[in-house]
């Protein structure tokens, strides 16, 4: 079963044009780009586009950036489907050691290895480097270049702090390691940092 990737139609400028669109695996959840191999992850949270507790995925759609942008549509297709957990709802990238880290509903984080998973080489998909237990539901994840530090978000509560120097696709004997928790009472479903001043919202 296939869905689209679309502008949001709020979004629209006067003159604007939709240049195309991706046939992707299912129900998408929050993508992440990595520029330096032009690779496009796109995190499916189930194979129908509407989900259920009964019916969640285990994939990430790969889609080649370098051939379906603004410019040039001529590649907007899936050119590999990368394993990872149950549910994944989000994708963050490390750009320093080409780590990929999914936050999956199932509660855990899958380290998949961008070097050996991308638009042009696809043979490290079919199974994640790793696998980080939260626990929890985990919703949305974003990683600190500056500090190496990923941080995950669930709404029952908590947010994950992760080491990322000890964890991605480089040395992952970090990544079996207990994971610090913050207390965020207020239910947290999204997180950014800003870099500047180190902060994490």
């Amino acid at each position: 079963v296939g869905a689209q990737i679309t502008p949001r139609a709020s979004a629209a400028l006067p003159g604007s044009i939709q240049r195309g669109f991706i046939e992707i695996s299912g129900s998408p959840g929050v993508p992440a780009v990595n520029p330096r191999t032009e690779t496009l992850y796109v995190p499916i949270q189930c194979p129908t586009s509407y989900c259920t507790t009964t019916s969640p995925s285990h994939v990430m759609d790969v889609i080649n950036a370098a051939t379906c942008n603004a410019t040039d549509t001529s590649g907007c297709s899936v050119v590999a489907r990368a394993k990872v957990g149950g549910d994944p709802l989000a994708a963050a990238i490390d750009e320093k050691t080409d780590t990929i880290y999914t936050a999956n509903a199932t509660g855990t984080i899958s380290v998949v290895d961008g070097a050996l998973c991308n638009a042009a080489v696809t043979s490290g998909c079919n199974t994640p480097l790793a696998t980080i237990h939260t626990g929890g539901f985990p919703v949305d994840d974003v990683f600190n270049p500056r500090t190496r530090t990923l941080y995950v978000v669930s709404p029952a509560g908590d947010v994950f702090v992760i080491n990322g120097a000890r964890c991605n696709a480089v040395t992952t004997e970090g990544c079996g390691q207990p994971v610090k928790v913050v207390q965020d009472a207020s239910g947290p479903q999204a997180v950014d940092v800003d870099l500047a001043t180190d902060t994490v919202y």
